[in-house]
């Protein structure tokens, strides 16, 4: 009976790793962030240069060429980490544009807060006075962002760029945040898209993170500081700052929730509302119309923030999520959101994933 049991354990652990070897290629050798080194050698992954014995392409740019020159070059390759189209969803300008298109700028306005065009002169006159708006051009990292509530400056800067990067869009802000501690928080949520045979399907991850403004909330002086929340403004800081700081904040999706519990607010309730609208501004954008043989997959960073009236608001998405992180719990987290889609993509493992559509 030993060997029997022995036998079988045997065989169980060689297939559990002839499932997960296999072979991925990216066009340009460049050193791979430690997260996603890390969790491409638990699955044994191996690595070459484009040739036909590459199973599944790592892309750089997440743009349509790239995967058109992949797709030429080495056409056998029939899984990709990426998505055609997966700019459309990662540009504040973009998103506002196939909203508007499909459900009108009524129904657009409840899915991410109302945007406007300079360019266009009737949409210029819909800005009202007063008003406190965000200016977003085309850069990530939280730059090239201008918060004013002065309509002649939002004109003089929509035209000189003096901030050195082109604004897209004007876009209100949310006057009536829910606050932790006095602060502004987002979510950082992580949104899977995928695309196989012409179907779209979207799945958000369990796991994920909350990040705060760097000043206390004023409703009467908005301003960049107390307004956006990003890590970026503590990557500055000496890890015993940001350990303090976080001490009595809920860091990540689970003490987020438990948090919300102690506030009486049924995060379920919460998690509906969010998947429905990302599902209709998923269904707003046409992503799964080429290369319909191919199993092709993009991680998105989700940033949610809510209103006092517990409405969650679609601020912006990331078609390349950062992978930096502050501590050991931010590398295990990020970890575990690239191993779940590796397995989704490789093995059609579903964990720690809900599926919204």
């Amino acid at each position: 009976m030993d060997k029997i049991i022995l036998v079988l354990a045997i065989a169980i652990i060689g297939f559990m790793i002839q499932k997960e070897n296999f072979t991925y290629c990216r066009r340009y050798n460049t050193e791979l962030p430690r997260v996603l080194r890390e969790v491409l050698n638990e699955f044994s992954a191996n690595i070459t240069d484009l040739n036909d014995s590459c199973e599944l392409y790592l892309p750089n740019f997440h743009n349509n060429e790239e995967l058109d020159f992949v797709d030429y070059y080495i056409p056998k390759t029939d899984k990709y980490l990426s998505i055609y189209n997966a700019k459309e969803l990662d540009r504040k300008n973009k998103v506002w544009f196939h909203l508007k298109e499909k459900y009108g700028r009524e129904e657009a306005s409840k899915l991410i807060p109302e945007c406007f065009d300079l360019e266009n002169h009737e949409e210029e006159d819909l800005i009202q006075q007063d008003q406190y708006y965000v200016m977003k051009g085309e850069v990530e990292n939280a730059k090239g962002i201008l918060i004013t509530n002065e309509i002649d400056r939002m004109k003089k800067e929509w035209k000189s760029s003096s901030i050195g990067y082109p604004f897209t869009i004007v876009q209100k802000v949310i006057t009536n945040p829910l606050l932790i501690k006095e602060r502004v928080f987002k979510l950082r949520m992580y949104l899977l898209v995928t695309c196989h045979q012409g179907q779209v399907h979207a799945y958000l991850h369990d796991k994920g993170g909350v990040f705060y403004a760097k000043k206390k909330f004023n409703a009467k002086k908005i301003t960049y500081d107390n307004i956006v929340a990003n890590s970026y403004w503590m990557k500055m800081l000496p890890q015993k700052y940001i350990d303090e700081f976080m001490k009595e904040l809920p860091e990540d999706l689970d003490e987020f929730q438990r948090y919300m519990a102690l506030q009486n607010i049924n995060v379920d309730t919460l998690y509906d509302q969010i998947d429905e609208k990302l599902k209709q501004i998923i269904l707003a954008i046409d992503l799964c119309q080429k290369n319909k043989n191919k199993k092709m997959m993009n991680m998105y960073g989700i940033d949610m923030i809510f209103d006092e009236n517990l409405e969650p608001w679609f601020i912006e998405m990331n078609a390349k999520p950062s992978l930096r992180f502050f501590n050991n719990r931010g590398l295990q987290l990020k970890k575990q959101v690239w191993r779940d889609m590796l397995n989704l993509m490789i093995n059609d493992e579903y964990n720690n994933l809900r599926q919204i559509l």
